[in-house]
């Protein structure tokens, strides 16, 4: 952690550079664009500037195009035989230092990134407690353990 006098401090970078390190979101889908549309709109609202999502999509029969700035859509047209499988290809195509994993069926609400960055402190992982739950737009209680939205170091998954 480099500390540039008091109420100044700058995790995971270069002394003298604000330089943020890049968070990939790695999402999974496969035939529901509803759902998909909703977790690309709250990406878009992140206000954490150095972020891109990687959307893996393996429904053969559906071509996916997203224009919108930090999107990339990857069209494989073949399903790995694991759901690990389809995520590790995700993540090796995902260039973030650090990975969040964001299914299709997935929202983060508007700052959840940049909360997830000022926790970071030098360490490799990050995951959070809880999360809600909803359906058709309405809270319907808590999840406890909430691991699949845990953001972790690209390199600690890769030594795996």
């Amino acid at each position: 952690m480099v500390s540039d006098g008091p109420g100044f401090q700058f995790n995971n970078c270069n002394p003298g550079s604000n330089r943020k390190v890049k968070i990939s979101c790695a999402t999974l889908t496969y035939a529901r664009t509803g759902m998909l549309e909703e977790a690309i709109e709250s990406f878009l609202r992140q206000d954490y500037p150095n972020k891109e999502m990687v959307i893996y999509n393996t429904y053969e029969r559906q071509h996916l195009v997203c224009t919108a700035p930090g999107v990339c859509v990857i069209n494989a047209y073949s399903r790995p035989a694991t759901l690990g499988e389809t995520r590790n290809k995700c993540i090796e195509k995902c260039e973030g230092e650090f990975i969040l994993n964001l299914d299709d069926d997935d929202i983060i609400l508007p700052g959840y990134l940049s909360w997830l960055a000022s926790r970071l402190e030098g360490r490799d992982w990050i995951r959070q407690d809880r999360r809600f739950c909803l359906r058709n737009g309405r809270i319907i209680g808590m999840a406890e353990q909430a691991t699949n939205q845990s953001l972790f170091r690209k390199s600690a998954w890769a030594a795996v």
